[in-house]
Order: C-alpha cells, then sequence, then structure tokens
C-alpha cells in the first residue's frame, strides 16, 4: 500500500498593480504545497501603489509578509491601490483657487497620477502674480500632476494708479493732516 500526502491547489489573484512572492517555509513530507506545507506570501506593489490587504481564504488582512498554511485548497487576493497624496493650495493676497480634476487616477481623486487644473480667480481690483511652493509657474489656469505630497500658494497682487494718494484705495476721501507748524532748523551765524 502506497500513502502519499493530500496536495492542495493554492490560487494568488492581484488586484491592482504588483506581485506576489511565494516561498515555502516548511515543505510537507514529500513535496511543495502538500497538505501542512507553510508558504510565505510577500506582497510587492508596482510603482505609485501601495499593498492595502489579503483578501479570500485568509484573515491576515494587511500583513505583509504572510504565512499561509496549506490544509485545504486556497484562494488569496492580494489587493494593490494607488498612493494618495495630499495637495494643500494656500492663499496669499485675496481671491480663490478652483480645483478642477482633469484626469482622475485609477480609484479617486487625488490618487497618485491624478492630474488637477487649478485656476487663479483674483478678488476685486487685485491680480493673480504666480504660483508659489512645490510648483513655481505664472500660468493661469495650471494642470498639476499629484505623484507626491503638493503645496501650491497662490500669490494675488494689489496693483496701485501712483496718479491717486494711497489713502484713495482705503476711504475715498482725502485726510485732514495736522502736521504741526513748520520751523526752520537754527544754522548759526556766519562770519562772512
Amino acid at each position: 500500500a502506497v500513502f502519499v500526502k493530500k496536495q492542495y491547489p493554492l490560487t494568488i489573484e492581484i488586484e491592482g498593480e504588483g506581485t506576489v512572492s511565494e516561498k515555502v517555509i516548511k515543505a510537507g513530507a514529500a513535496t511543495d504545497y502538500n497538505s501542512g506545507t507553510i508558504v510565505e506570501l510577500t506582497a510587492v506593489p508596482s510603482d505609485e501603489r501601495e499593498f492595502k490587504e489579503w483578501t479570500g481564504d485568509t484573515d491576515a488582512g494587511a500583513e505583509n509578509p504572510t504565512q499561509i498554511t496549506i490544509d485545504k485548497a486556497i484562494s488569496v487576493t492580494a489587493v494593490f491601490v494607488k498612493k494618495q497624496y495630499p495637495l494643500t493650495v494656500e492663499i496669499e493676497g485675496e481671491g480663490t483657487v478652483a480645483e478642477k480634476v482633469i484626469k482622475a487616477g485609477a480609484a479617486t481623486d487625488y490618487n497618485s497620477g491624478t492630474i488637477v487644473e487649478l485656476t487663479a480667480e483674483p478678488t476685486g481690483d487685485w491680480e493673480f502674480v504666480e504660483w508659489t511652493g512645490d510648483i513655481t509657474s505664472t500660468e493661469n489656469p495650471l494642470q498639476i500632476t499629484i505623484n507626491n505630497a503638493t503645496t501650491v500658494k497662490a500669490k494675488f497682487m494689489r496693483y496701485f494708479d501712483y496718479n491717486k494718494p494711497s489713502y484713495f484705495f482705503k476711504t475715498n476721501h482725502i485726510p485732514n493732516l495736522d502736521i504741526g507748524p513748520r520751523t526752520r532748523p537754527y544754522l548759526g551765524h556766519c562770519s562772512q
């Protein structure tokens, strides 16, 4: 009578972009993936992706690497998601910045690879000057690709008509200025 270890398949699926390496930790009595074999799975994300979790016939969650004991037919899925980055928009002066997603990353807004169009909209007599921070440009609107944490500042400036006094812009009237009596400084006597 010849007895052999039961053998079970281990099916690994990929969701997103990445790979899974398999490493036999403890082989069953005969060959790989016999009943009792322990396999270490390591999820390796592609560029601009990150490992999220294992799903399927495992309760490993986000543990990476993880070890699976082959004691039945097992199917495991490695879930990879796009990295997400914050976009911080600051304002200097008076105005607003409108954000418009031009091309979203694979999942949701501001995933790695998302293209955002920023439009600086000055208030009143203010004018847009430039973008500063992680982006330096005078283009308006400006399209940027979010591939890391990004901070952008919109600079607005108020230009004055130098033919008008500066107080004209604040109160629209001429202030009453009292600078006191004017005296000429004493210079002493000249002997000539």
